[in-house]
């Protein structure tokens, strides 16, 4: 099979990442596909956007930015146990 991509990370009784990173991704495109209908719907209403449109815009983009830090965090270590990440992978992990 030439045209596959690598499995991300093996789900293991020792590493249950991938869990956590299927639950980001699921979650972020559920949210960015529920901001983007409810902003072209209210649109087309009312032709405007409000004060709550750019707060749900600007929740949106905290969001994503928290889900990546989160994946950047399983990339690390999120989700193995203490024993199985290396001391520099955990200082990197604590700080992401």
């Amino acid at each position: 099979m030439s045209g596959t991509l690598p499995p991300h990370a093996a789900i293991t009784d020792n590493n249950h990442g991938p869990y956590v990173a299927l639950t980001v991704y699921i979650l972020m495109v559920t949210m960015v596909l529920s901001v983007i209908t409810r902003l072209i719907m209210r649109f087309l209403v009312i032709r405007t956007f409000k004060t709550d449109d750019y707060l749900i815009i600007a929740a949106t983009v905290f969001a994503i930015i928290q889900s990546i830090l989160v994946v950047r965090a399983e990339a690390r270590g999120l989700g193995k146990p203490r024993t199985d990440v290396s001391d520099a992978e955990f200082q990197t992990y604590g700080k992401v």
